[in-house]
């Protein structure tokens, strides 16, 4: 699931709640009940008032970000011009990657379309990276037969990967599970891959493993371990999240594969914390910028907007490397300086991957 998912979720869950406080509040005024006995009108106003501006808040927050039948367009749209064409295959990968967390009829239809094309195995992959933070049967139904038919038979890092992201975002009993389960794979290089599963999500139990994975070096190299830590909390506001990001900091200090991860677990944060991390790590060393960029995905503040026009003067003088990350930096956003953004990117030779990326976000880069 997104980070600007999670977070929008979060918040109506939020108002959701103020809401049921308020009608609650609101019953025992109507009732006549005295203010002892929570017939409150003061209660009644502070709650209304604070309902009216929570709505406001998470109305402009949604309107940011691009509508999820826009996304569907682009993506349906793409899929419809190369479905039929085996050797491009690959492509239908890039549009499948979009339609991450999306758990509509639509979207469902598209992934079923890409299992009928003459080349389904090669794009198994891709439907289940697609499913992160879905956790219906329909989804379980594909996860499981992955796992058994795919996984089970060979559990190399190219199977293990696409099951591990679709798993973000989940903390059933379900999911936790399936992560054992990948974690117990004879291999010992796949099992960090538990540790990318968990990304977004806060609960005490997803901390409890990551701070004993990083205490006690399960896995060989403690370095790797901590990259793929800082990878599992993109997104997350919580204070244990801000409290790993400083230990890692502090413990990993100038490690490229840390430090970059860690530029990019601050993805859709504009607090003043984030932007002070930020700074933090461009002053150790101007070699993780473009993760820094990497980590704006959401943010549609004219900071962030300051540092895509830099990366992008860098693009326009030669290194056409760098459009995957400022792609990245415009996951979702709706604005017109967005849009304008990916029609110079077009201009320059982004790619279609590129430009989807930039609509739809895609979850399996970050691992690299």
């Amino acid at each position: 699931m997104s980070s600007r998912c999670q977070q929008v979720k979060t918040e109506y869950e939020q108002l959701q709640a103020l809401k049921d406080e308020f009608i609650l509040a609101y019953e025992k005024v109507k009732e006549g009940l005295p203010a002892y006995a929570g017939g409150d009108r003061a209660k009644v106003r502070q709650l209304k008032s604070k309902l009216e501006v929570a709505f406001i808040e998470l109305e402009e927050k949604i309107t940011k970000f691009i509508p999820e039948e826009k996304i569907l367009d682009v993506m349906e749209e793409f899929i419809s011009k190369y479905v039929n064409d085996d050797s491009f295959a690959w492509k239908l990968s890039d549009a499948l990657d979009g339609l991450g967390g999306i758990d509509s009829e639509r979207a469902w239809q598209m992934r079923e379309q890409a299992l009928k094309t003459p080349n389904p195995g090669f794009l198994l992959n891709s439907v289940v990276e697609s499913l992160v933070g879905l956790d219906s049967e329909r989804a379980w139904q594909i996860r499981d037969q992955v796992y058994e038919k795919v996984v089970k038979e060979m559990p190399y890092s190219s199977n293990v990967v696409p099951l591990a992201i679709g798993l973000e975002g989940l903390d059933s009993d379900r999911a936790w599970r399936m992560r054992e389960m990948i974690k117990n794979q004879k291999e010992d290089k796949q099992h960090h891959l538990f540790l990318v599963s968990m990304g977004y999500v806060d609960s005490e139990k997803a901390w409890q493993i990551r701070e004993q994975c990083l205490e006690t070096g399960g896995i060989r190299d403690k370095r790797h371990i901590a990259a793929y830590i800082a990878c599992s909390i993109n997104g997350l506001d919580s204070e244990k999240a801000w409290q790993m990001r400083e230990k890692l900091l502090k413990e990993y200090v100038g490690k490229q594969s840390v430090y970059g991860d860690i530029a990019k677990s601050l993805v859709g944060l504009d607090s003043e914390r984030a932007w002070e991390m930020r700074a933090r790590i461009l002053k150790q060393d101007s070699i993780f910028f473009s993760s820094v960029v990497m980590g704006l995905g959401g943010i549609d503040s004219e900071r962030a907007w300051q540092m895509r026009d830099e990366l992008f003067e860098i693009i326009m003088q030669g290194d056409k490397s760098r459009l995957e990350r400022l792609a990245y930096s415009l996951s979702w956003l709706n604005s017109k300086r967005a849009w304008q953004m990916r029609k110079r990117m077009t201009e320059e030779g982004a790619s279609e991957k590129y430009i989807l990326i930039s609509i739809a976000g895609n979850h399996v880069n970050w691992l690299k």
